[in-house]
């Protein structure tokens, strides 16, 4: 009867009295559909649908905990490469040598230092 009242009075042109099921004009065959639904409701079918909507939210839950824990290191990675960055920019801005730019010529290190500063 609900789908009726949903779905096919949208193609029956809202007309009532092409429905089947939920005539208007018999409303004792709409109350004997309503109690054989009522009668045929299973407990268990009810229970296991609510367990399974409880594993549902608990799985979500673990997978937000999870998406957080990611970005949690994502972030910790991406500032301590900053804070390294920052580190070499303010070596080689003070005319000290790393280890990258040991061998490399003063335009070497004018790159690096673009580089790193483009990055930071």
């Amino acid at each position: 009867m609900k789908y009726e009242e949903e779905t096919i009075t949208t193609y029956a042109d809202s007309n009532a009295n092409r429905l089947v099921v939920g005539d208007i004009n018999d409303s004792e065959l709409k109350e004997k559909a309503e109690a054989l639904h009522n009668e045929l409701k299973n407990p268990f079918t009810e229970f296991f649908n609510w367990v399974r909507g409880e594993c549902d939210d608990i799985e979500a839950l673990y997978e937000a905990i999870r998406g957080r824990d990611r970005t949690n290191e994502t972030k910790a990675k991406i500032t301590k490469k900053l804070n390294d960055d920052k580190a070499s920019l303010a070596k080689l801005s003070a005319g000290g040598k790393t280890l990258k730019t040991l061998f490399k010529s003063e335009a070497g290190k004018q790159v690096e230092i673009t580089t790193l500063t483009n990055n930071i």
